[in-house]
């Protein structure tokens, strides 16, 4: 059986810094146990979003032999959805661990522990930018569904009106040729693939930062050296 762990600063502490450090264990113990649990399912979801992401990387190189870009935009448009789909999800997998993070880091700045602080800091900031980006992304599929139907109940009325001018001319002995125009869509399609590209970016940085976390936390609270982790 292992000798069980010595924690850091083994003396006597003032009651305010040892409460502090008691505090600090607590939610570095929560977020680890919540890590632990996620960690293989995390590094899985990840490898589905890098391949979208490069997938959505090629569909923008010019290909000569291919020249119906409709077609792009509409596998792009699939591909961002799923996109927003394994994020959404990624992140529903890491809510349990902000609130003990928000706590570390205001043990740590009260301890000035200023490595970890400035770690846990830049982890939920990352984690709030990913949230926004993910909110953009289904409001551009929103505004897409929501001008689908509009499409869909114009040509529905628009046969509908060409069908009574059908019965009216054929009364006449006529058949009028009917020319549509297609409408200009207002979708930003640029914006949603760089939202797309970009939010699998900050789960793969978001992942990371949870690693090195879990590194800087057992520095802490076990004063076990980070090799390599950096600042």
């Amino acid at each position: 059986m292992d000798p069980p762990r010595r924690r850091r600063g083994s003396k006597e502490l003032p009651p305010d810094l040892s409460e502090l450090q008691q505090k600090l264990q607590t939610s570095s113990t929560s977020f680890i146990r919540h890590l632990s649990e996620m960690k293989r399912v995390l590094m899985e979801n990840l490898d589905p979003l890098l391949k979208l992401s490069e997938e959505m990387k090629q569909m923008r190189e010019p290909d000569p032999d291919f020249h119906c870009p409709f077609i792009i935009v509409n596998v792009e448009n699939r591909r961002a959805e799923e996109v927003e789909k394994l994020v959404t999800e990624f992140l529903e997998k890491t809510e349990p661990m902000k609130q003990p993070l928000e706590e570390i880091q205001t043990c740590c700045s009260e301890l000035q522990e200023n490595r970890a602080e400035a770690r846990a800091q830049r982890l939920l900031g990352t984690m709030k930018e990913v949230q926004e980006t993910v909110q953009r992304l289904s409001g551009w599929r929103r505004r897409r569904e929501r001008r689908r139907r509009m499409e869909e109940e114009r040509e529905r009325r628009r046969r509908s009106a060409e069908l009574s001018e059908m019965m009216r001319m054929m009364m006449r002995h006529h058949f009028p040729f009917h020319h549509c125009e297609d409408e200009d869509e207002d979708e930003d399609e640029d914006e949603q693939f760089s939202a797309a590209v970009r939010s699998v970016g900050q789960i793969e940085e978001i992942l990371q930062q949870l690693l090195m976390m879990e590194l800087e936390l057992d520095r802490l609270t076990y004063g076990w050296p980070v090799g390599g982790a950096g600042q």
